[in-house]
């Protein structure tokens, strides 16, 4: 992006000197029949000058803008997903993971984005995996959660149907739910967390979820599952449960896969399938039905 600013840049630079050879050299003598002396000539042929440079400056307002970090438009936002999410990090290890489920399905495949040494963003309700990728890109320049999300927030026109919530490596959190999601909606911070909902059987589901995770101790893997089956345990979706999904990161596997990244597309009892493949994943063994 920086490289093409500095291209936009010099195409305005040598478009702003091709304006001055044309309006003081060649102008003059266009105009010099219409008007009475060379000093009249001067003043319209500034003028103009001056309007045409303001529509540049106008016009190069309007790029920068736009080009910031690109537009949050709705070829993204494909799946209304209802959902209860968390995203949290683990202050020793500083691994950053998230947990959600659904009444929707494949709710891993949009909801949740997760980088190492980078953070942890869930977009749900209208769902826009823009607030993942960027809102990740973000951070990794130095953007505060909060900054990221406002930022985000002020280039997307449904803005008041996106329910996001944050936390970056360094345990500094951001909320945002949009007024036209659907209740019961919410979310709260607490230290290390940030837990949401939508479409829920209440405030009690991300309570229930909040509560679970602060009275947990253990790795960060754990401590999400237990939060998302106690938020399952107290409501969840009141539409119903389809899918779920864990994904941790370690900071010592920056550069390679997730720790931990498990997930259930479509099933009758999404959270406690999720957590009898986490367990057989933690024993290192073939999953038992």
């Amino acid at each position: 992006m920086e490289e093409e600013n500095k291209r936009l840049l010099l195409v305005l630079l040598g478009g702003a000197h091709s304006l001055d050879r044309y309006l003081f050299l060649v102008l003059p003598f266009v105009l010099g029949p219409f008007v009475s002396d060379f000093t009249t000539s001067v003043k319209t042929i500034g003028s103009w000058r001056e309007q045409a440079f303001l529509f540049m400056a106008k016009c190069t307002a309007q790029y920068r803008k736009n080009v910031h970090i690109g537009k949050i438009n709705e070829d993204a936002a494909l799946n209304n997903f209802a959902t209860f999410s968390m995203v949290a990090r683990c202050p020793k290890t500083i691994s950053l993971g998230a947990c959600t489920s659904s009444a929707s399905p494949a709710v891993r495949s949009r909801v949740p984005h997760v980088e190492a040494g980078v953070g942890a963003i869930v977009t749900q309700a209208k769902t826009n995996v823009l607030y993942g990728t960027k809102g990740l890109k973000l951070l990794k320049k130095g953007f505060s959660p909060q900054t990221a999300l406002e930022t985000m927030l002020r280039d997307d026109p449904d803005r008041e149907t996106r329910q996001v919530i944050i936390i970056d490596n360094h345990g500094r959190t951001a909320a945002f739910t949009g007024k036209n999601t659907i209740d019961w909606k919410g979310n709260l911070i607490g230290k290390n967390y940030v837990v949401a909902g939508n479409m829920l059987a209440g405030s009690k589901v991300i309570e229930a979820m909040a509560q679970a995770f602060e009275s947990s101790e253990g790795e960060l893997a754990e401590r999400l599952m237990k939060a998302l089956e106690a938020g399952q345990e107290s409501g969840g979706d009141k539409r119903g449960k389809t899918s779920a999904a864990l994904l941790v990161m370690s900071k010592e596997q920056k550069e390679t896969r997730p720790l931990i990244d498990l997930r259930v597309d479509e099933h009758p009892d999404p959270v406690n399938e999720l957590r009898r493949i986490f367990e057989n994943f933690k024993k290192g063994n073939v999953c038992q039905q």
